[in-house]
């Protein structure tokens, strides 16, 4: 999809999503937060072929990233990393770069929640895993790995969208149907 042909249809409510690396969530975030203390919130928004996107980040790190059908209101003043999370997913989802990576991430969850997320985090771009197998090498069950995912708060940056069903896409962004799950087949098509 060309920038040229952006349009946002009608609004509906948004969800979550993700970063990659090597590093942890925790080791990234970790490095960035002595030398980010004391940097303000920021929330930045992008069109992008579904929708928008907005990111927040706070203390030099990307805590949030919600995917919505409209612009959303406006909100606080961007910071340079939520200028830049947001301009490297909107590049990203245009088809102008590869997927981002390096971001400082912050997500809030409990630690079974930031051990999976972790996880996705070492699932290459353009590749998939099953919630099973995910489950298998995290010695749990595929719907506590589905859970996590959908309570995901960066999509994209930490790719839930790159878990599916053993048969069939699963679920995106909460929804086991309709225009999210599409969208996640758009996202590994796009990858």
């Amino acid at each position: 999809m060309q920038r040229a042909n952006r349009a946002s249809g009608g609004c509906g409510r948004g969800a979550a999503i993700a970063d990659g690396g090597s590093a942890s969530v925790h080791q990234r975030t970790a490095a960035s937060a002595s030398a980010a203390a004391g940097r303000p919130k920021g929330i930045s928004s992008r069109q992008v072929p579904f929708g928008w996107i907005t990111v927040a980040a706070e203390g030099g790190a990307v805590c949030r990233v919600w995917l919505a059908e409209c612009p959303p209101p406006p909100r606080e003043a961007e910071n340079s990393c939520s200028r830049a999370a947001a301009d490297d997913l909107a590049a990203w989802l245009w088809g102008e770069k590869e997927w981002p990576r390096g971001h400082p991430l912050r997500p809030q969850g409990s630690p079974f929640q930031q051990r999976v997320w972790n996880a996705l985090l070492q699932i290459p771009a353009g590749s998939q895993v099953t919630y099973g197998e995910l489950a298998k090498r995290l010695g749990t069950a595929p719907r506590a790995v589905g859970g996590a995912c959908r309570a995901n708060p960066i999509p994209l940056l930490i790719p839930c969208h790159r878990v599916v069903a053993a048969q069939g896409l699963g679920g995106f962004a909460g929804r086991r149907e309709g225009r999210w799950v599409a969208f996640k087949q758009w996202l590994l098509t796009h990858e």
